[in-house]
């Protein structure tokens, strides 16, 4: 799975989000439909489809709406990937052990051993020709 260690904060981020979208879009439906807040009837308390040009506004509402709504679920589906796969896994730990330097482990992994491993694991020593006997 992708949250293994925070599932908590996952949790947290789907209640939030459950809760924000009804309430924005809410405030935008509210804003585009009655901006100008426009009265109901005071005996049917409804809008008057023949007077009021709240009722009118209501396709538009829609629309802006499902617009909305696309345009986030694009972006939502477009930051989708699926969990890193276990050859994926050791591919990056090598690239970490091969980043960290000389911190790197003294582990071979094939043709990733670094310059520092590679002096570590020798069976000999250096020999230094420049030193005078």
């Amino acid at each position: 799975g992708h949250f293994t260690k925070n599932k908590g904060i996952v949790t947290g981020i789907i209640t939030t989000g459950t809760g924000a979208g009804p309430f924005l879009a809410g405030l935008v439906a509210t804003t585009y439909v009655n901006s100008e807040n426009y009265p109901v009837d005071t005996v049917t308390g409804l809008y008057d489809p023949m007077a009021s040009p709240v009722v009118g506004r209501v396709p538009g509402m829609f629309r802006v709406l499902g617009i909305m709504y696309g345009c986030i679920g694009l972006v939502g589906a477009s930051l989708l990937m699926s969990p890193p796969t276990d050859e994926e896994k050791e591919a990056s730990k090598k690239l970490l052990s091969l980043e960290n330097g000389e911190r790197a482990s003294l582990i071979n992994y094939g043709d990733a051993t670094n310059v520092y491993d590679e002096a570590m694991m020798a069976d000999e020593e250096p020999s230094d020709s420049s030193s005078i006997k």
